[in-house]
């Protein structure tokens, strides 16, 4: 006996998203064979359904999209949070004593046309500059090599290096006297040589200088983004180059704390840019980040005040 055709209708949309066991599966296949009517109603029911299997296809790719993104902000957040922590750990840890005379205790030992200056301190490292001083008379011009030793965490405790030991080839490089330059403020003392240049070695200020202007050039930016707020494009972009003098002074603060002077401002403005970099890289993410929340909820806001008609 054949079954009735409002019993197959009422099996249909199971049938169409292929819910049926197989003996219903068949029953139903065999009767739409048969019966013209139930066919057509079989394949109307068809159209209505392909339309929301694409919209929910469109809607699940729409969430995948967004779990994408999501967790490539958050693993490119979490690698870049990790180069900052090894960049300011780095630049903890290599950053420099300078040792005074007592500290360092330099000893110069002259073989034949070499120079020799050994430390029987903690020094790890040393800075040797040398200079062209005048004289007493306008014709005098002195070569003068002065020489800081200092030590660091990374040379002792990483790196574990011993003393360091300085040379001066005198046939390359004729000098005329050899001084060591304590850091606590006292004058240079002479090791080698008859001329005795009086001088203080005195830290450099360029630090401060570097985070005055990054200040002040943040506040700038800033302030242009906050007078030009209702240009949104603009304003952002604003915002985004005003975190870059912001991410030097942070860096700086992570690296040096609140000290402003140095006696290597190479490597302290070496080690400060290279922790910026990430560090900005990480402010602007996080910002983006920040702005895509403030914007949902905006419109979340705009869509709960909106009247209903």
């Amino acid at each position: 006996m054949k079954p009735h055709c409002n019993v197959i209708k009422d099996l249909l949309p199971l049938y169409a998203e292929d819910m049926l066991s197989c003996e219903s599966k068949t029953l139903v296949s065999e009767h739409l064979s048969e019966c013209a009517d139930c066919k057509r109603h079989s394949e109307e029911l068809s159209r209505e359904l392909t339309p929301a299997c694409d919209n929910d296809s469109a809607s699940i790719k729409k969430v995948r999209s967004r779990l994408r993104k999501h967790r490539l902000y958050t693993v490119l957040i979490a690698v870049l949070a990790m180069l900052t922590a090894v960049s300011v750990l780095f630049g903890r840890l290599s950053r420099r004593n300078y040792k005074t005379f007592d500290e360092s205790k330099p000893v110069l030992t002259v073989s034949g046309d070499m120079l020799f200056v050994t430390f029987d301190g903690t020094a790890t490292g040393y800075d040797m500059e040398i200079y062209n001083e005048p004289g007493r008379f306008e014709s005098e011009i002195y070569t003068v090599v002065r020489i800081s030793a200092w030590s660091s965490a990374w040379n002792e405790r990483v790196l574990k290096q011993p003393s360091p030991c300085v040379l001066i080839d005198l046939s390359k490089t004729p000098v005329d006297a050899v001084c060591y330059s304590p850091s606590d403020g006292s004058e240079d003392v002479l090791l080698y040589g008859q001329y005795s240049p009086a001088g203080i070695t005195l830290p450099r200020l360029s630090l401060a200088y570097y985070l005055i202007l990054s200040a002040m050039l943040g506040a700038v930016l800033f302030a242009l983004a906050f007078v030009f707020r209702k240009k949104e494009k603009l304003a952002k972009a604003l915002i985004i180059c005003a975190l870059l003098p912001i991410a030097y002074i942070a860096a700086h603060l992570l690296i040096n704390g609140p000290a402003t002077v140095t006696y290597s401002i190479m490597r302290d403005l070496f080690v400060t840019l290279l922790t910026m970099l990430p560090l900005y890289a990480l402010m602007v993410m996080l910002y983006f980040r920040l702005a895509s929340v403030v914007g949902k909820l905006r419109t979340q806001k705009c869509s709960a005040e909106k009247p209903e008609i």
